[in-house]
């Protein structure tokens, strides 16, 4: 049976541990809720405690445990980190349904996304980047500080994950505060809630579209700041004298068994086509055993859907015709899901450079 919580419970959960973990010497002063779309975030502030018991003076913080991580984190950045709650579940591979323990799985694979893409962009600037300047920050995965479900959390439906904070400039150069950058909202802030598509003004339903005149550049962008660095290592993966490759492979396993419960087995584009046409199917056994939803309107829709996975499955064979290395996506990279910098030496009209990538609720790896 699981039990349902609430935000404030998995708080004081995480109070209760960090006293235990840093033997009483810091404590949240203040949790801050910010906008997420689907899960509970909280920007936690925590403060150094004045200790008058002589007993946990003398406790030695384990250098390696979760205490001395979540204090090295609070250090970096200015006494600030992320709780994130996961309530609910729906995302592009369960067709953004809340099934039975849909919350678990996402949870699981938005934190083996965060891990993965950490390494990947280490990786890449260790490997692939080195001695190469650059006129902009690297991109700096926040990270995965302590995971409840890792650490014996009872078996509920609201998983909670505390994180580094990395909307920091300072955070982000790792101490070498590159000049005249800085974090940048504006752009987030001035998106297009309709935009001239294929001929026709498309309404967008929550947060809006990057508008056409800077989608170009934003594009450009991503593909140099964000896909190149996490899809290189990839090219690699299966070179045996790559140290690094059975970590990155454990991260793999980890995020694709919480997605179509496959350990480190790609998802496919034909295995989506598959999903849909088992979906389809359903619909077609369901309107058989309902008299009353007959109408020739859902008809219509039936056989329309079902051309349109006729052409995804001939699209599909094209994409196996050219195999490439299958990759970590993120599948959302909206701005809303990103840090963005500027600099103050380019003009206000520049499309911001990408510095953090955030929201990985449909990470997975596929091809």
């Amino acid at each position: 049976m699981t039990e349902e919580r609430t935000p404030s419970s998995c708080l004081s959960q995480f109070e209760e541990l960090l006293q235990k973990v840093t033997f009483g010497r810091y404590k949240v002063k203040n949790a801050e809720s910010i906008k997420s779309a689907q899960q509970q975030v909280f920007i936690l502030t925590l403060v150094r405690v004045a200790q008058n018991n002589s007993k946990d003076l003398l406790q030695e913080i384990e250098p390696s445990g979760v205490g001395n991580c979540l204090i090295d984190a609070c250090n970096r950045s200015n006494g600030r980190l992320v709780l994130r709650i996961w309530q609910g579940g729906a995302r592009w591979w369960n067709l953004n349904s809340n099934g039975k323990d849909s919350c678990l799985l996402l949870a699981n694979a938005e934190v083996a996304g965060y891990r993965l893409a950490r390494k990947l962009f280490h990786l890449y600037y260790k490997s692939y980047h080195k001695g190469h300047s650059r006129d902009f920050p690297r991109i700096c995965i926040p990270e995965v500080l302590l995971f409840e479900r890792e650490g014996g959390g009872s078996n509920n439906n609201n998983p909670w994950a505390v994180f580094s904070y990395v909307k920091d400039m300072h955070v982000i150069s790792e101490g070498t505060v590159l000049q005249n950058w800085q974090v940048c909202d504006e752009f987030i802030h001035d998106m297009v809630k309709v935009r001239k598509e294929f001929g026709f003004d498309e309404p967008h339903p929550r947060h809006g579209r990057v508008c056409v005149e800077h989608a170009l550049e934003y594009a450009a962008h991503l593909l140099e700041d964000a896909i190149i660095p996490t899809h290189t290592i990839f090219f690699d993966i299966e070179n045996e004298n790559n140290a690094a490759n059975e970590s990155l492979r454990e991260e793999i396993r980890d995020l694709n068994t919480n997605n179509f419960r496959r350990s480190g087995i790609a998802i496919s584009y034909l295995d989506m086509v598959k999903l849909y046409q088992e979906k389809i199917c359903q619909i077609i056994a369901d309107r058989s055993s309902d008299c009353q939803n007959q109408s020739d309107r859902m008809g219509v829709f039936i056989t329309t859907i079902e051309g349109f996975i006729e052409k995804l499955v001939s699209e599909a064979k094209t994409v196996d015709a050219f195999p490439l290395p299958s990759v970590l996506c993120h599948l959302d990279l909206q701005p809303q899901n990103m840090i963005l910098c500027k600099s103050n030496n380019i003009t206000s009209t520049a499309v911001p450079r990408v510095v953090s990538i955030l929201d990985w609720e449909e990470s997975c790896y596929a091809d």
